[in-house]
């Protein structure tokens, strides 16, 4: 069990499904191939967050780890 399923055991319905769809809106570039990946797509969480994080996060297009900045898109 990761973090992400930790938090989301204490959480309603609505509220498991309002965090996916807010995690979904944070996408992030691989520095390395460029790759475009979501938040909830590599196993984590963007719920009411803020800012740009930097994060180290293994692409799921080269397999790397690398430092990910994670920025909200509303589209």
């Amino acid at each position: 069990m990761n973090l992400r399923d930790f938090f989301l055991r204490f959480m309603s319905p609505a509220g498991r499904s309002e965090a996916e769809a807010e995690s979904r809106q944070w996408t992030a570039i691989c520095p390395r191939c460029q790759h475009r990946h979501s938040a909830w797509d590599v196993g984590g969480m963007r719920f009411r967050g803020i800012g740009k994080p930097v994060t180290l996060v293994r692409c799921p297009g080269c397999g790397k780890v690398s430092p990910h900045r994670f920025e909200r898109t509303l589209s």
